[in-house]
């Protein structure tokens, strides 16, 4: 038996699990230092490809460990696709997405790419419509224009995206929700509606489905509806909170337009009593009242 105090017995046992791991490792047929280096290479690479990574620097060099991985098996799915998100997360875009339309030729039904590929285009117009915002906001000719079309190409995209992924996801409620939301925005009312009538099912989501849901019914001037919608998601919110305070004042609206002036003059002084600057509820309040 070994006696654990024996230093010498100590180094043998070091060396012995060194080689054993050398073993393991694969450093048996390193035949000199050249060799041997390259596996330490190696080591960090795959060391490299599975660490997460946060920093500019080091995205860069998971992208040289991925582009190195593609360039030594151009057809390996799993190290296209690393690829591709690690390019996203550097925001080039393009690339990503280039990426990602390769994996899709070498494998039409790959489960990731859809989504990986919805996610970066959606990504790529988000961030080049803010880039279009601060030219806009420094006067650059063109650049309204510019935000316009891309906030249009911004919703078709998402809607586009939300019909795929709710045919594919039919029970995600998360998913028509969104889906709801983009159709409420492109004035596709009915459509909205029925992403609504769904999500209004799911507990994570159902205030804010609710209050859409009365949103969408007010705009098709169905205005019963769409106070009974409002009504309930105020109801379920506890406290002045900024929703509850949104949702209320867009109820008093609808109670205005419907000839309900006393229902709304009472929500709007709700509004007031919690947060006197809130939208223009002063003004609304002094006019109802007159």
């Amino acid at each position: 038996k070994i006696n654990p105090r024996d230093q010498e017995a100590g180094k043998m046992r070091k060396d012995l699990a060194a080689e054993g791991a050398i073993q393991r490792g694969g450093y048996e047929t390193a035949a000199h230092a050249r060799d041997l280096a390259k596996s330490e290479r190696q080591l960090k690479d795959a060391e490299t490809s599975r660490k997460i990574v946060r920093t500019k620097e080091e995205i860069a060099a998971a992208i040289d460990v991925a582009k190195a991985a593609v360039e030594d098996s151009p057809e390996n799915l799993k190290s296209l696709v690393r690829l591709a998100k690690l390019q996203a997360q550097d925001r080039a875009f393009d690339d990503a997405v280039d990426t990602l339309l390769r994996v899709q030729k070498l494998d039409n039904e790959h489960p990731e790419v859809p989504d990986l590929l919805g996610d970066t285009r959606i990504r790529r117009l988000e961030t080049q419509i803010a880039e279009a915002e601060a030219e806009a906001k420094a006067g650059e000719e063109g650049a309204e224009d510019r935000l316009r079309r891309l906030n249009r190409d911004l919703l078709e995209l998402q809607i586009v995206e939300g019909r795929r992924r709710v045919e594919t996801h039919p029970t995600d409620m998360a998913l028509r929700f969104r889906l709801g939301a983009a159709l409420l925005k492109a004035d596709d009312l009915d459509e909205a509606i029925e992403q609504f009538q769904r999500a209004v099912n799911d507990p994570k989501h159902k205030v804010a489905a609710l209050h859409l849901l009365g949103r969408a019914f007010a705009s098709k001037g169905i205005l019963d509806l769409a106070v009974k919608q409002l009504t309930e998601a105020v109801g379920k919110i506890g406290g002045m909170t900024d929703q509850r305070k949104e949702i209320l004042y867009e109820l008093a609206q609808v109670h205005e337009r419907d000839d309900a002036a006393d229902l709304a003059l009472g929500i709007y002084k709700e509004i007031y009593e919690a947060d006197i600057s809130y939208r223009d509820v002063g003004q609304r309040i002094q006019t109802l009242s007159a």
